[in-house]
């Protein structure tokens, strides 16, 4: 098998100061050899500052080079000719500049795209470890395993990397599929701007049913700080644990596709088929809706529906009392307790209710590691929910 080096891909606009911490995380990281490439793209009407640390930084592992656009090419845009660069390295790792990575960030990323470079079902590498599901704004767990990823088919921005084969193909379709429509996409992703390279990719991976590769721990965190073209205020939701230690030749156990059974669709709903399986029905016949956000349409695509929406006469009730979520379906308790999912055939999916704000908050206190409802935390929590609401006025 081919031995992949990426070249590291750095597009970078107007934040200095987080620039300065991924560069020095950058030089913190163990590599296979010396001669890495480092390209540092610079948008146009980045600020002086940005130069000068681009100018400054000496990285220990390969040569460094600058490109400096000469017009301005917006998000999507910038990525995307990040990402072309793929056809000159052969492959290449894309962070932006309000990441920071662990120190075997780049070990897992080429080891990972030698695993899946001749896998047409893998259309992407991610280093982001998924903590927050942004279409149901709850937390997010996947399924463990022994293996070092799983798949999902959701597009990652907080740290990814692709081979030139597997940009080449999403690039081929996205030539031919410029009209294609966003209906099938989850409701907030139809609502993300022009300026989303994600959200085609999305599309092209749902029309090509192809997914990304995720760690189960993460290679990259977000800072998510002011002053940047994504995110226009401080934002914890999307930060995740990250390594600082590292042996110098860390294990990765990466499965054949077909091997790995923890999938996960756009809406991050768990692999259906294995659902499908242990409620004795064929793998087409069931829809997974664990956080209850799938529209209705979908919904009435399939003979059978697990949600925690309600309605009359459920064929099947489960209480949730094991993590992840999934679990309670494959390992059903006998302990009497208020369900929370229910099963319903495609004739009832009608007359089933949206999910109410008292459900979204069982949601949220299940998926928390403390009580939401303790007093320690109420105290704290009201006044400055109090205090942020005098702030909006």
């Amino acid at each position: 098998m081919k031995t992949t080096k990426p070249a590291i891909v750095l597009p970078v606009y107007n934040r200095p100061e987080l620039l300065s911490l991924l560069l020095a995380s950058i030089n913190r990281a163990i590599y296979p050899d010396t001669d890495i490439e480092l390209i540092l793209s610079i948008e146009a009407g980045a600020p002086d500052s940005i130069m000068n640390i681009a100018e400054s930084f000496a990285f220990k592992y390969g040569p460094k080079t600058i490109v400096q656009r000469e017009e301005r090419l917006g998000v999507k845009a910038h990525i995307m000719a990040c990402a072309d660069l793929s056809e000159r390295f052969g492959s290449v790792i894309i962070l932006e500049d309000d990441l920071i990575v662990s120190p075997d960030y780049y070990l897992f990323a080429s080891e990972a795209l030698n695993a899946y470079q001749n896998d047409d079902r893998v259309a992407g590498i991610a280093l982001y470890a998924q903590r927050f599901n942004e279409t149901a704004q709850l937390p997010f767990e996947p399924m463990p395993g022994d293996y070092s990823v799983w798949f999902m088919q959701l597009g990652c921005s907080w740290g990814q990397a692709w081979t030139a084969a597997q940009w080449t193909r999403f690039r081929k379709w996205l030539d031919v599929s410029k009209e294609i429509s966003d209906r099938k996409l989850p409701p907030n992703m139809r609502e993300w701007d022009d300026e989303s390279w994600k959200k085609r990719f999305n599309l092209y991976m749902l029309e090509t049913r192809t997914y990304f590769a995720y760690p189960y721990r993460s290679f990259t965190t977000t800072h998510s700080e002011f002053g940047g073209q994504h995110m226009s205020k401080s934002d914890r939701r999307f930060q995740v644990p990250l390594g600082y230690f590292s042996s110098e030749k860390p294990s990765f156990n990466f499965p054949r596709f077909k091997d790995q059974p923890v999938r996960y669709d756009m809406y991050m709903e768990f692999n259906a088929a294995m659902l499908a399986l242990k409620l004795e029905f064929k793998y087409h016949e069931l829809c997974v809706d664990l956080y209850g956000t799938k529209p209705d349409e979908e919904l009435k695509q399939h003979n059978y529906v697990l949600t925690p929406r309600k309605g009359p006469d459920p064929l099947s009730k489960f209480s949730v009392n094991l993590k992840p979520l999934e679990l309670n379906i494959l390992i059903p308790s006998k302990i009497k307790q208020q369900p929370i999912v229910y099963l319903y055939s495609r004739d009832q999916i009608s007359s089933l209710k949206q999910l109410s704000h008292s459900q979204y908050a069982e949601l949220a206190s299940y998926f928390s590691y403390f009580k939401p409802e303790s007093r320690k935390f109420v105290k704290g929590f009201l006044p400055n929910l109090y205090r942020k609401i005098l702030n909006l006025k």
